[in-house]
């Protein structure tokens, strides 16, 4: 009897003994599918349990405003070794050979953790491809995660096919990819990456209104984003043009912000006063260079009059060249710093000089014996300028230029 009460024990340890093997492997495996998910499963866990998608809390954020030597869009937002980069744009040229080695200067470990292309424009995606047989972004660094409008938000161009191209080699290779539609229809809109930092999907009307070349304006498609550190906030509008701003204001609680990305560029078609009357932003910085200005002119008097409502603190690419925003953790405040020009841009110089800029835009490309009336007008005016205010005349090369070909022509 002593026995079997002790093989009957002996048996009852042994099934103890492997219920706990058992346990201890069941949770072994399901930590190591924890650690090994994709970055989506990462993310998805993150808006369900509030954990956060970057273990270690940086001293300081930054973010950089890429001059691209032309009108566009190329943000960096540095948290340590959590890179975000919004847009890569201008054009090739821009790609290849100002954005890449830019971002290499700070992308330490060549993984740039998330991407956002707003929408389709040549401004905003040419630097993903690059110049032919040359690195555009997309070749150079490694992605966790790719967001972007998806098939048939396209702009529907060679180039379009270019980046869908390199997108998807990219995917192929690992990355992550979400449409604007799968951030919300899998309610991935807030990404919370340190208790410091969190960027925010901001919803809109467009991102499901079906999108055709000719009957809907692509800049109103941009997809926006909050960036919130520490208290201190920041609007990505992209190229959000009025009736993407309503939807905005409409489907967002937006806050009043600190750091406002005025849209598209600086046009009079964007930051316009509603938006303007919520977000009531104590910062402006346009996105625009002298090399396209000449086409576009940007930043309009009118969008620099309506922001002087809310602040008298401006920079632009053109003016400043490369500007770097510095939050360091607990002082919540925000340190500029510029490759150019430090101080900021001040708007009645600019606007004094405006009427001078639109003068040598009005010259045109083409210098012919009929080019002297229009060359002669922007000379008196830029000559009656103040040498402050001649500083901001950034398209004064194309008058000299316009008039050593006029002279030329005998």
């Amino acid at each position: 009897m002593k026995q079997k009460k002790y093989v009957f024990g002996l048996l009852l340890m042994i099934v103890a003994l492997s219920s706990c093997d058992l346990f201890s492997n069941s949770k072994k495996t399901a930590n190591d599918l924890s650690s090994t998910s994709s970055f989506k499963n990462s993310s998805s866990k993150v808006q369900n349990s509030g954990d956060f998608l970057y273990g270690t809390v940086e001293p300081e954020l930054k973010i950089h405003y890429i001059d691209l030597g032309v009108s566009g869009d190329s943000i960096l937002i540095d948290y340590g070794n959590y890179e975000i980069l919004i847009d890569a744009g201008g054009n090739k040229s821009a790609g290849t050979e100002v954005i890449v080695p830019y971002l290499k200067k700070y992308v330490e470990d060549q993984i740039i953790e998330l991407t956002i292309a707003t929408h389709g424009h040549e401004d905003h995606i040419a630097g993903y491809v690059g110049l032919s047989n040359k690195l555009g972004v997309f070749e150079a660094f490694q992605f966790k995660t790719i967001v972007d409008s998806g098939k048939g938000y396209e702009n529907l161009t060679a180039l379009q096919d270019e980046y869908n191209t390199k997108r998807d080699a990219k995917i192929a290779e690992g990355s992550t990819y979400y449409t604007i539609r799968d951030i919300f229809d899998q309610h991935l809109e807030q990404w919370k990456i340190s208790p410091d930092l969190t960027l925010t999907f901001l919803n809109q009307k467009f991102y499901n209104i079906p999108y055709t070349k000719t009957s809907q304006n692509l800049n109103d498609y941009s997809i926006c984003n909050l960036v919130d550190y520490q208290g201190l906030k920041f609007l990505f509008t992209g190229d959000l043009e009025e009736n993407g701003e309503a939807s905005l204001i409409t489907m967002n609680q937006l806050p009043t912000v600190d750091v406002f990305k005025a849209g598209h560029h600086g046009s009079k078609t964007a930051s316009n006063a509603e938006l303007l009357e919520v977000i009531q932003p104590k910062m402006a910085i346009f996105t625009a260079d002298s090399a396209k200005e000449a086409t576009y002119k940007f930043p309009h008097p009118e969008t620099i009059t309506r922001l002087t409502s809310y602040t008298q603190t401006f920079y632009t690419s053109y003016y400043n060249g490369h500007i770097v925003l510095n939050m360091k953790k607990d002082t919540h405040d925000i340190e500029v710093q510029c490759s150019e020009k430090q101080e900021s841009f001040q708007v009645a110089p600019y606007l004094a000089c405006y009427p001078t800029i639109e003068a040598i835009a009005n010259i045109g490309s083409k210098i012919t014996t009929n080019s002297l009336e229009k060359i002669v007008l922007a000379e008196n005016l830029y000559t009656a300028l103040s040498e402050e205010e001649k500083s901001y005349v950034y398209n004064y090369p194309t008058l000299v230029d316009a008039r050593a070909k006029y002279d030329k022509l005998g």
